[in-house]
């Protein structure tokens, strides 16, 4: 979904595409003016699109990035894409299998209770819920994204009051 909207005439997308900027922040309500300025950086080749955005996926798993994104900028809205929970859970499992785990996935599962807790949103939704108005939290399938992939965009394009342009779908 990032590198669509990236492609986007209207939209300019951070050339780093996981700053994580506010979740680095979960211990503290101070964020020093270098970090805010490193984070700025990313942005300075925009020109006049009226959208500027990046795309974390840590955001989600962070205690305060949304109360801090919030602060940083109030009208900001926020794009959240979720997969099946099951299929996330299979995804983490082989990605850890991946990297030597050696475990089956139900052992994985009830051995690290981390990584099926990954699989579980409303917590994490509910940090966003708590600081933006509903009308700026936009919750976009990832199975749309994969089966109805233009539809989807388009309806992106609509949520962020652009028009659509024909988006491909990037490689799996």
């Amino acid at each position: 979904m990032a590198s669509a909207l990236g492609g986007h005439r209207m939209i300019f997308m951070s050339p780093v595409k996981e700053p994580d900027f506010f979740s680095r922040f979960d211990e503290t309500d101070q964020i020093d003016q270098q970090d805010v300025d490193t984070y700025l950086s990313h942005f300075r080749k925009a020109k006049d699109e009226p959208i500027v955005g990046e795309a974390s996926v840590n955001y989600l798993d962070s205690e305060r990035a949304a109360e801090h994104i919030h602060a940083f900028a109030p009208d900001a809205k926020v794009l959240v894409s979720l997969r099946n929970p099951f299929k996330r859970l299979i995804s983490l499992y082989e990605m850890y299998v991946r990297h030597g785990l050696e475990q089956t996935l139900e052992y994985a599962t009830i051995s690290d209770p981390w990584l099926a807790s990954q699989c579980l949103y409303a917590n994490r939704l509910k940090r966003f819920s708590d600081v933006f108005p509903r009308e700026q939290i936009f919750v976009v399938h990832f199975d749309d994204l994969e089966s109805k992939w233009s539809e989807t965009i388009e309806d992106v394009c609509g949520i962020l009051s652009i028009p659509a342009e024909a988006r491909p779908k990037p490689p799996v």
